[in-house]
């Protein structure tokens, strides 16, 4: 243990090679494969209340989605409380998916509920494929209303039906296109 201003466990790694200090959770059954659904690991984060009773005030899981050799995959789940009811609030996949609201994000951030940006410079910034340059720009100033903005020299273009075909065309000389890509 340590003093009151230092936490009461604390883990140090002073061999001389690149080992990483760390928790380890290892779940087996019986020595053997651990299942899939099984909970593999979960890290608490609890109080006393005003009754001097242990509440947990937020907790994260990690199960085990695939258990088959070279296969295996596991999700992280992170919950909260309030009103003192502990529910999910995220959850992490193990592709990389993140999912708040939802517990099966199909996509790297899936939000299910009122989102809330706020910021003085671009809320959401869009970039090529390799993630080198901006191409597009969704903010708002505070005195303009919403602006949808492209980088310098770059059309914008609105689609409908999901097939691709231009809907409208805004040049960067101002000329607007409806169902021509390429307006006089």
């Amino acid at each position: 243990f340590r003093s009151a201003s230092q936490a009461l466990l604390e883990i140090q790694d002073d061999r001389n090679d690149v080992g990483t200090p760390g928790i380890y959770l290892n779940k087996s059954r019986l020595g053997g494969a651990a299942a899939v659904n099984d909970n593999i690991g979960t890290i608490y984060f609890a109080f006393l209340d005003s009754t001097a009773a242990a509440f947990t005030g937020a907790r994260i899981d990690a199960y085990a989605d695939n258990v088959t050799n070279t296969t295996e995959a596991g999700h992280l789940r992170f919950y909260t409380a309030t009103a003192g009811t502990l529910s999910e609030r995220m959850r992490i996949l193990g592709n990389g998916n993140v999912g708040i609201g939802t517990t099966s994000p199909g996509a790297k951030l899936e939000v299910v509920g009122t989102t809330k940006i706020d910021t003085s410079g671009y809320a959401l910034q869009i970039f090529d494929p390799t993630g080198a340059t901006g191409r597009g720009y969704l903010w708002t100033d505070g005195t303009n209303g919403m602006q949808l903005d492209t980088q310098s020299a770059q059309k914008l273009q609105l689609f409908t039906g999901g097939n691709q075909n231009a809907g409208i065309t805004i040049l960067t000389s101002g000329n607007v296109g409806i169902w021509t890509t390429a307006p006089l």
